[in-house]
């Protein structure tokens, strides 16, 4: 591949190279034909610069790669960037050359954007699996299978705590003894859901396959058992705060209500006067 870039100084580049599929380019030592920077066609003015090579074939099929950002340097084992966009055209060589004041004509398929690679269609493919088996598939199973015995009333507390969180949180007056049934009622599912992954492990597995206890899952739902009610109760100590930004909500709320209340009898008694 010949690879050419233009450095600060106003000269320009020309690498020869050559890469095993999706590697990095290493500079070909020995190509199978050598080419040379023509500096009659080549000219360097900003977006409108064009760069131009020799090479001894007449007809060839081109891949025209471009990088956004150039090499940071003119030697021509410089580290490139992976390629942008791309376009593949064939070249015939052996017609001759157009005056530049006839119009050419373009091709619609210039520089497109970059086509999915093999790997990278694989890579989307495993995205795929993976959301729909994490997100759907492994989800729904689980249901099915805590569905047995505890599941139908875990999901009756869990909407019932969803329809009551956003009724209180509406609800100014409501949110101090409307917050105490929502804590109860979390706590309430929490305890059933903990309870619910123990009869799974310790009896329904064991009935269902022949094998015993999942030693890891055992400890894993005893260090959360432990874990979950420290967190919570260290979350109780901020109480006190909510309970008092709560007050100080209400108070201000009363004070904007009774000051909007007496306004039109403020306007009244100043008429009358």
């Amino acid at each position: 591949m010949v690879i050419m870039w233009p450095n600060e100084d106003n000269s320009v580049t020309l690498s020869q190279r050559t890469a095993p599929r999706e590697r990095m380019p290493t500079v070909d030592p020995n190509p199978p034909r050598w080419s040379n920077l023509s500096m009659t066609s080549t000219y360097l003015d900003g977006d409108l610069s064009k760069l131009a090579f020799a090479i001894p074939q007449t007809s060839k099929r081109l891949y025209m790669l471009f990088v956004q950002k150039r090499p940071s340097s003119s030697a021509v084992d410089e580290r490139i960037q992976f390629h942008d966009r791309y376009g593949r055209g064939k070249l015939n060589l052996a017609k001759p050359v157009k005056d530049e004041e006839e119009s050419v004509e373009i091709p619609e398929e210039g520089l497109t954007d970059m086509v999915l690679q093999p790997y990278q269609r694989s890579i989307i493919a495993h995205a795929i699996f993976c959301i729909v088996g994490f997100l759907i598939t492994l989800p729904a199973g689980a249901l099915v299978a805590s569905i047995q015995k505890w599941g139908v009333a875990l999901c009756v507390l869990y909407f019932l705590q969803c329809i009551f969180g956003a009724v209180i949180h509406r609800a100014v007056r409501a949110k101090r003894i409307g917050g105490v049934f929502h804590g109860t009622f979390g706590l309430m599912t929490i305890a059933l859901s903990m309870y619910q992954v123990r009869l799974g492990y310790k009896y329904e597995w064991p009935a269902t396959t022949g094998r015993g206890i999942i030693k890891p899952i055992e400890n894993l739902w005893l260090m959360l058992v432990i874990v979950l009610p420290i967190m919570y109760g260290a979350g109780l100590l901020l109480l006190p705060r909510q309970f008092a930004q709560a007050r100080s909500k209400i108070s201000a709320f009363d004070a904007d209500k009774i000051a909007m209340e007496s306004l039109p009898l403020q306007a009244t008694e100043d008429d009358d006067d």
